[in-house]
């Protein structure tokens, strides 16, 4: 968990695909969260900083889903972690597990 971020809305989609304009967006107080939950058919709204360089997966723990491509990944200031040397040692290691 690279990120906590701000639950600005939550909503149901419903097979209506309902607008975004029919959420009660929360600017003021919105709770603080490093993780959230999801129904089916419902959408959250999140405000975070963008300051931890990296490729961030936004994922849930139903491996399958990963499978099915339901992951998204953050790439997140690509100008600061393209400059980021990976040590030899890290390379050994991944050759030899594979």
């Amino acid at each position: 968990h690279g990120h906590s971020f701000w639950i600005i809305a939550q909503g149901e989609i419903g097979s209506n695909l309902q607008p975004l304009s029919s959420l009660k967006f929360n600017f003021d107080d919105p709770p603080f969260r490093d993780i959230i939950t999801l129904k089916e058919l419902s959408l959250s709204v999140i405000r975070y900083y963008a300051d931890n360089p990296g490729v961030w997966m936004l994922h849930c723990h139903i491996e399958w889903h990963i499978e099915l491509g339901m992951v998204v990944q953050l790439v997140e200031l690509p100008e600061i972690f393209s400059k980021y040397v990976v040590p030899n040692d890290v390379h050994r290691l991944c050759t030899s597990i594979s």
